[in-house]
């Protein structure tokens, strides 16, 4: 959650940085949808849970002393 405060204020930000740098003063701002929002933590749910998920099913395949061996 740390994380995520920490890329929401960096994102704003540099957004802000960017719009005074562009032409016209940044008077203008950005919307996000909120479907992109929900597609956004759908796909890094997966993506989570998907890089997770395969190596703990390997490992509990393992019996303990084996898995301790390789570490």
């Amino acid at each position: 959650s740390i994380g995520i405060l920490v890329g929401i204020l960096a994102a704003y930000g540099i957004g802000d940085v960017v719009a005074r740098a562009m032409p016209g003063g940044g008077d203008w701002g950005a919307v996000v949808q909120p479907t992109a929002i929900a597609i956004a933590f759908a796909f890094a749910v997966i993506v989570g849970v998907g890089f997770g998920l395969f190596p703990a099913m390997k490992a509990s395949k393992l019996e303990p002393a084996e898995a301790l061996r390789y570490q």
